[in-house]
């Protein structure tokens, strides 16, 4: 399934890459496009990009109709190789993640949870990818911070690229004008349906992506070539030799 570009937790991971398969190729409607087909075009106008910020936010509707929670991950990055996440519940701050020149810092609740606990989560330290083992959670943040800066949503899977979208007329997003797409499918993981809702601009770049499964909603917006943005290593970080996990 099409999930959150980012490197800020569970709900912004990058999509896994699945190997080859057969794939069962729906017939489109009139006025209907490949989900893939729609990235394409997106991957299409990334080499005009030469910085991203998106910002996911999950809400969740409860009986009331009132919305709860508010998480937020903001990641930007800067070509060739720089990377910032900022994590945020409720509008607290509650994880940095920074990526200059191959060095990876971090400071936060996930530090202070899984990566160096003696330290807290106010200290940034430094991680060497190298003493953390990859299958571990340290070890797949690690490889989501260190991935290559690239368009949003290319590694999803066929069986969703395959997917029909329709048409669903034109949205405003951050004040960009987007043409709506709607597609549906089934979570591999819970076996719920998802309704998603993909948007671009006119010149083909991601606008915003919408996944609501029941009461929940998370939206991505993407934002690009942000003027004077710079990402820039801590000024003073503690290496760590290892980690809980290894």
């Amino acid at each position: 399934m099409l999930a959150a570009c980012s490197p800020g937790g569970d709900d912004a991971s990058p999509p896994t890459p699945a190997p080859p398969t057969e794939v069962a190729t729906p017939t489109l409607a009139p006025g209907q496009a490949r989900v893939g087909d729609l990235l394409e075009r997106a991957e299409a106008a990334w080499s005009g990009v030469t910085n991203l910020r998106s910002v996911f936010s999950s809400t969740e509707t409860s009986s009331s109709e009132a919305e709860t929670g508010g998480r937020e991950v903001v990641v930007e990055e800067v070509k060739p190789d720089r990377r910032r996440v900022v994590v945020r519940e409720d509008g607290i701050v509650t994880d940095e993640q920074i990526v200059v020149d191959g060095v990876i810092y971090l400071r936060g609740s996930f530090v202070a949870g899984l990566v160096a606990p003696n330290v807290g989560d106010q200290t940034w330290v430094t991680v060497d990818p190298a003493v953390v083992p990859p299958d571990t959670p340290v070890g797949q943040q690690v490889a989501a911070l260190n991935a290559p800066i690239s368009a949003p949503y290319q590694a999803v899977r066929p069986e969703t690229r395959a997917l029909p979208a329709t048409p669903a007329g034109r949205i405003d997003i951050a004040g960009r004008s987007c043409q709506a797409f709607t597609f549906s499918a089934r979570d591999t993981v819970s076996g719920g349906q998802i309704e998603y809702t993909l948007a671009l601009d006119d010149t083909d770049r991601l606008c915003a992506l919408d996944q609501s499964a029941g009461a929940v909603t998370n939206r991505t917006v993407f934002t690009y070539n942000v003027p004077q943005l710079t990402i820039e290593a801590p000024l003073a970080a503690t290496p760590v030799s290892g980690t809980p996990e290894g």
